[in-house]
């Protein structure tokens, strides 16, 4: 022990120094008290229970490898460096980090300089356990995670990416190299860019729905969701996120939205169907003409041949309708009503020929097959010269088509402005939509007591008519009515502050199919803090009544129709509403005033004698009685006649 040398250093917890001999033992020659700090010992108790044995410290497992890894180092020059651990006093295992240079002699001997690296190898441990239950956690899951590094364009997916698409993803230059090819479906594109862009441009979170190549099968949905990492000063680091493959139950959304616009017997456009294409159509100023079609005396067919047979006869008139007119928009508009828009640009007299000719074909075919006269009643109105929207084509189409059937049936007639069509059709046409709903809502009113609260009821059939999500009432800034779907779309706000700086003194209603492309910043704030996605705001004109729709599952395409519909209703409620609000004023300036609160009586004139029926306590007591009976009872009761 007395051969160890002392150095003390300022700082132990930064290493240590030592010195010893290059023999079996690792004989100490020298130490600073770090190294014993380290361990826990004395130098005395390491002498006399070690000999100055740096060896027998050193942990088991190691001594050998830490031999043979020296005696390789130093083939190659007079240092060598290694990592090993060291037991301690208290039975710890410690790390050391030794760099040594070996002194030429007689006794060759270490110079050595060590390092505590226990905290840092037992946090990379942990690192690298966690970086397995990580492992683990993405093995058992579907879902693709990823991380972007913004400042070298670079990512990084879980491996069961390529597992569950089938091919690698590009991981450099990101994500420049995934638009680049067809690996994203190429109408999804700049979607998907500008919600990518979006994080750069200062929000922390965005999600998209697109379509991704799914190994040679064309392409699955999938739905994207990422949250950005950013510094202190609010610099983009990274972009951390999830892909999730929902592309079963996006074909089904989708499958189910088809089923809605389609016709399930005759597989054409339904009414709301056909009104998308229409407007869709018509947002492309094209001419077209729009031709209504109805079944001469269909009834007939089914009182004699039976409701099926009739849905067989509607059936393959629609098909020789496809026929006819192959990649026009056709639909189905009631009970033995088809409507046809065709662009095709027939002259009238072509466009008579060709009606003929199909009227002529079916009549034949039906006479052949059922032993019936089928025949059509045909009327149409062109565009942009009979109307500029659906309404005003349809009427004047309408009106066509009754004349046709005037003139005796299987008739064609096309709409002329200066012509005068004889008892313009009250209603041939079977009910559209609107007037199915002013009709609910105006029986409705008929059949509500005089006093009850109707606007409830009211607000719960628009919701449900229009698959909304949330209906809110505002009078004078505050909110007296709200309606909710489901308590999730629930809200606690009050003032409608904000959406009055849309309206003037005239009011108006304003249509928001995707609250993403409202222009009025502050509106479209608002209505983004209400997790709304689409909304209606209608005002009445001269007063502060605000009725505001919103929907929160999606956004929302609405027709022509469906606009007028929601328009004359929000008109109804609001109406409804403001007598109601100026009855409640009414009552409140007047007080109520109570019988006896008067000098009075009730007479019954049913006799030829006049009878007392009533007095009030007022009167009795300016007469001098207590009650009515002790009056009554009275022989000077004046006013017994």
């Amino acid at each position: 022990m007395d051969g160890i040398m002392s150095n003390k250093l300022i700082d132990p917890s930064l290493g240590g120094v030592f010195e010893c001999l290059f023999d079996e033992h690792f004989t100490l020659l020298s130490a600073d008290d770090s190294l014993f700090q380290l361990l826990g010992y004395t130098r005395q108790e390491f002498y006399e229970r070690f000999q100055n044995h740096l060896m027998d410290v050193i942990y088991e497992t190691e001594r050998s490898s830490i031999m043979n890894e020296i005696n390789v180092q130093l083939k190659k020059g007079h240092v060598f460096m290694y990592e090993n651990r060291l037991v301690c006093k208290d039975g710890q295992l410690k790390w050391i980090w030794i760099s040594a240079q070996i002194m030429k002699g007689s006794h060759p001997y270490f110079h050595c300089i060590f390092h505590d690296t226990t905290k840092d190898k037992n946090a990379y441990e942990n690192l690298i356990i966690s970086e397995k239950r990580f492992q683990v956690i993405i093995s058992q899951t579907q879902d693709v995670i990823f991380e972007m590094d913004v400042k070298n364009n670079h990512v990084y997916y879980s491996d069961n990416y390529e597992k569950a698409f089938g091919y690698k993803v590009p991981l450099d230059n990101f994500p420049a190299s995934m638009f680049a090819g067809d690996i994203i479906y190429e109408e999804d594109k700049d979607k998907l860019f500008n919600a990518f862009q979006s994080l750069r441009n200062g929000s922390n979170s965005m999600q998209c729905e697109y379509r991704l190549k799914y190994r040679n099968q064309g392409y699955h949905w999938v739905e994207v969701k990422a949250t950005a990492i950013r510094d202190e000063q609010g610099n983009l680091l990274n972009m951390i996120g999830i892909i999730t493959d929902i592309n079963e139950t996006k074909q089904a959304i989708l499958t189910s939205m088809k089923e809605a616009d389609f016709d399930a017997l005759t597989g054409l456009y339904n009414r709301r169907g056909f009104l998308k294409q229409f407007d869709t159509l018509l947002a492309d100023k094209q001419a077209f003409t729009l031709i209504l079609i109805d079944l001469d005396d269909f009834k007939d067919i089914n009182d004699n041949l039976g409701h099926l047979e009739g849905d067989h006869v509607l059936y393959k008139v629609a098909e020789s309708l496809k026929l006819a007119f192959h990649d026009q928009i056709i639909g189905r508009y009631g009970g033995d009503e088809f409507i046809i828009c065709t662009t095709m640009p027939y002259t009238q007299e072509a466009l008579s020929n060709k009606i003929l000719a199909f009227q002529t074909n079916i009549q034949q075919q039906f006479y052949a097959d059922y032993h019936i006269d089928l025949g059509f009643s045909v009327g149409a109105s062109a565009y942009p010269l009979h109307g500029e929207d659906f309404l005003s084509l349809f009427d004047k189409a309408d009106a066509a088509m009754y004349e046709a059937k005037k003139n005796g049936k299987q008739q064609f007639v096309m709409y002329k402005e200066n012509h005068y069509f004889f008892n313009a059709p009250q209603k041939i046409m079977k009910k559209t939509f609107r007037d199915q709903c002013i009709e609910y809502i105006l029986d409705l009113i008929m059949k509500q007591p005089e006093h009850s609260d109707l606007i409830p009821e009211l607000l719960n059939y628009l919701g449900n008519v229009f698959n909304c999500d949330r209906i809110s009432i505002y009078a004078a800034r505050q909110r007296i009515y709200a309606w909710y779907r489901l308590a999730e779309y629930e809200i606690t706000d009050s003032d409608s502050s904000i959406i009055e700086t849309l309206f003037d003194e005239q009011g108006g209603i304003y249509f928001y199919d995707n609250v993403e492309t409202v222009d009025a910043s502050a509106i479209k704030t608002w209505l983004k803090q209400r997790q709304a996605l689409a909304a209606v705001l209608s005002k009445t004109a001269g007063s502060q009544l605000i009725i505001c729709i919103e929907d929160c599952h999606a956004t929302r395409d609405v027709t022509e129709e469906s606009k007028y519909t929601i328009q004359l209703i929000c008109e109804l409620i609001s109406t409804i509403l403001l007598k109601k609000l100026s009855h409640s004023r009414r009552q409140e300036a007047v007080p109520t005033a109570d019988f006896d609160d008067f000098p009075a009586c009730i007479y019954s004139l049913d006799t030829d004698q006049p009878q007392l029926k009533a007095i009030s306590n007022k009167l009795l007591k300016m007469l001098g009685y207590e009650n009515e009976s002790q009056y009554l009872h009275s022989s000077t009761a004046v006013l017994s006649i």
